[in-house]
């Protein structure tokens, strides 16, 4: 199951990059003046530089935040602390998503047409948002299902884990 997880997780976080790295940098090409100056192309590389940095980097803060958090649940004192640095880093990874969102609400606006109600607005607003908000919690779940995973058993449980498997075995050549 946890593999399944990661699987649909990583495979939302891919097309959400995808999306949300293409409204950012339209929302962003709509401030640019469309003419032929070094000034307008520099301007336009950077547009399209930011609207792909935007995304990734709010993917980058999930999946720190999610790492971070896992190494929180663990029993030493110290390890705890890194709970403060989970909320710092999720506070962080929320500033971008918020501006991701604002983005690419504007865009779908600007591409659908639709900001000529509130309803075209809101509709576009919550379509950023599942996007942008999808891909962020897609990352956290998946680093916190890859990093449980990867959790080591205690040698007790090894080794009774092996034990059935070989009690298993002698009754299946038994039969």
């Amino acid at each position: 199951m946890n593999e399944k997880t990661v699987k649909v997780c990583n495979q939302y976080v891919i097309l959400a990059v995808i999306l949300s790295s293409g409204l950012n940098a339209q929302a962003n090409l709509l401030h640019v003046t469309p003419d032929v100056t070094l000034n307008s192309i520099v301007s336009t590389a950077m547009a399209l530089i930011l609207g792909v940095s935007v995304p990734i980097l709010a993917m980058l803060g999930g999946k720190s935040s999610g790492l971070l958090y896992r190494m929180s649940l663990q029993k030493t004192k110290e390890q705890r602390k890194f709970f403060v640095l989970c909320l710092l880093s999720a506070v962080g990874t929320v500033a971008i998503l918020l501006l991701s969102v604002s983005h690419c609400t504007q865009a779908i606006v600007h591409l659908t047409g639709s900001g000529e109600t509130m309803l075209g607005y809101i509709q576009s607003g919550l379509l950023a948002v599942g996007i942008d908000y999808g891909l962020i919690i897609s990352e956290v779940i998946a680093s916190i299902v890859k990093s449980e995973a990867h959790v080591e058993k205690p040698a007790a449980e090894k080794v009774a884990k092996k034990l059935r498997g070989k009690q298993n075995l002698v009754k299946l050549n038994a039969a």
